[in-house]
């Protein structure tokens, strides 16, 4: 069975073999009796927070007591920090120095690997902000870390950061991690005058953040391998920084930490290389309130068999309301060369909005979505959006097999393959420019198209050819909704997506319907007037024309 399609079951079970073929590796080594430092050896410095010995030269007869003594440590290149199977350490690690190219530094864990995972729990009170971060590496490079139960801290459980001016932070290896509940929830507010709902959405919270805080600061070379982030309040991975407003700690919003703030102006970006060569692989995001995997800012990035699953909704502050956080398996904005490949992204929900599976965001160039299985989200399988007067441009969509979306009443207008931009109106003139859809296969049991497309596409490649669609519900199957026709829509482009060789079958009995009109128009082919049956959609706009539609009470729709 292909490994994109392997059941959930099967799936977690070798995530859980290779989590403890690392662990009982990691042991082994450690149990080798490294000496704490020598001429020729690198030293290893140990924590158990259950000793107590005064003593505390770090050795494993004499170890580190407190995450505190740990964070005060300045590292040498080759270095090592060990913590004990089996304990709890309360507060934040802060890591200091960085190893080099050839002598790579390691956060690990030593003793009995039958124990528990060591655990660093960074505080999960909500009115408790002293520690940012469980466990942060600040302008270092090198660091392994590995085999850890990383809980709480406030904003963040784990955050790779760098905000050295033209300074490159680079290597970190993320394997056999826990990252988990961090304490902030997105706040609740009722506007007093407007009695609109207020509520946060704040860059740099969740599992396992990595990001840039100043312009020109990067960081390169991350590979993160068996990592679960799961059940955090806002992302399970952040990847990047996206600017945003300075953090209001009275009425929520839209808004950045106030440990990480760019102070960008106007409309300006974060640079699409602020971190670079990024690989997640073989791990989990799933339970998270809002996102799975959130990637901004960032040039190499690859998204390799990993779960994805459902993330978006969560309860706000107040432990009552829903956060309205949207929910999506991964998604990815103000990037270049991003490649999403074999992973499996299900369950995720809508929230205040999205609920899909995979989504090509504004700005993003060059994205590759192949081979993926995409099935029970709320919303669409995989979708591509462009804002901000900005273009998103060069996707590919192949391969992947979308099964059971739309599961939300609320989102079955967005389809299987969703695509959109604000550059319909003269007000934001954002664009999709070179995209293709093909040999993806879509069964949908749920109303709603499979494509579902209102954008305003640049001259170029835009075809959705060879996709093989199950409908169970006989009803629309195709909707195109381009520019409108008043002055609102002068910066529309012209150019119309190119269906053909689509195999069409309707499982369900009773009438097809396409639309391809003018948006917000009551004309043939609008939403009002669609074209049925299949061969008068053929006849009267061009598309499809050597494509095959059946159903069940005919041979043809």
């Amino acid at each position: 069975m292909p490994e994109n399609i392997r059941s959930r079951r099967h799936r977690a079970r070798t995530a859980t073999a290779a989590l403890g073929a690392v662990a009982a590796l990691t042991g082994a080594l450690a149990l080798t009796g490294a000496p704490a430092a020598s001429a020729t050896t690198p030293a290893v410095y140990h924590v158990d927070c259950q000793a107590t010995g005064s003593t505390q030269t770090g050795s494993e007869a004499e170890p580190f007591t407190s995450l505190a003594k740990a964070s005060s440590h300045h590292f040498l290149a080759g270095e090592s920090l060990l913590l004990k199977y089996g304990t709890v350490c309360d507060g934040s690690l802060v890591v200091q120095g960085s190893g080099s190219s050839t002598a790579w530094n390691t956060i690990g864990a030593y003793g009995d690997s039958t124990q528990a995972l060591p655990v660093i729990d960074g505080g999960q009170n909500i009115d408790d902000m002293s520690n940012p971060s469980a466990v942060a590496l600040k302008n270092v490079s090198y660091w392994n870390v590995r085999d850890l139960d990383i809980r709480g801290g406030y904003w963040r459980g784990l955050w790779i950061e760098a905000d050295q001016p033209g300074v490159t932070q680079q290597g970190f290896n993320l394997t056999g991690l826990k990252v988990h509940d961090q304490a902030n929830r997105p706040r609740y507010r009722v506007d007093p005058t407007t009695k609109q709902v207020q509520t946060d959405w704040i860059s740099s919270t969740g599992g396992v953040i990595v990001e840039p805080c100043q312009q020109t600061a990067k960081i390169a070379d991350v590979m993160i391998d068996h990592v679960d982030a799961s059940h955090s309040h806002e992302v399970g991975f952040q990847i990047g920084h996206s600017e945003k407003g300075v953090y209001d700690p009275v009425v929520p919003g839209g808004y950045n930490t106030p440990d990480c703030h760019m102070g960008l102006t106007g409309s300006t970006l974060p640079a699409k290389d602020g971190v670079s060569d990024v690989t997640i692989q073989n791990s989990e995001a799933g339970f998270n309130d809002a996102s799975g995997v959130w990637a901004s800012g960032v040039t190499g990035l690859h998204l390799y068999k990993n779960e994805l699953h459902d993330n978006g909704n969560g309860k706000a502050a107040d432990g009552e309301n829903s956060s309205l956080l949207n929910g999506e398996g991964a998604w990815w904005s103000n990037s270049y060369d991003v490649r999403v490949t074999y992973n499996h992204s299900y369950g995720n929900k809508r929230g205040g909005g999205d609920g899909g599976g995979l989504d090509a965001d504004t700005y993003s160039t060059k994205s590759l979505i192949d081979h993926n299985t995409v099935e029970d989200n709320e919303a669409y399988c995989i979708a591509v959006f462009g804002g901000r007067d900005l273009l998103t441009s060069d996707v590919t969509i192949t391969n992947n097999t979308c099964t059971d979306n739309g599961q939300n009443a609320k989102s079955q207008t967005q389809g299987d393959i969703y695509t959109w931009t604000n550059g319909r109106k003269s007000t934001d003139p954002s664009n999709i420019q070179d995209i293709t859809v093909n040999h993806n296969v879509i069964d949908r049991t749920q109303p709603g198209a499979w494509l579902v497309s209102q954008s305003s596409y640049l001259p170029g490649e835009v075809s959705f050819w060879g996709n093989t669609i199950t409908h169970a519900v006989p009803s629309e199957l195709v909707d195109i909704e381009q520019c409108g026709t008043d002055v609102l829509w002068k910066l529309c482009g012209t150019t119309l997506p190119a269906l053909n060789l689509n195999t069409y079958k309707v499982t369900g009995t009773g009438p097809v319907t396409f639309v391809e009109a003018p948006y917000g128009s009551t004309g043939p082919g609008s939403e009002s007037d669609p074209y049925t049956p299949f061969s008068d959609y053929q006849a009267k706009t061009g598309q499809d024309p050597q494509s095959t539609c059946t159903s069940a009470s005919s041979a043809t729709c």
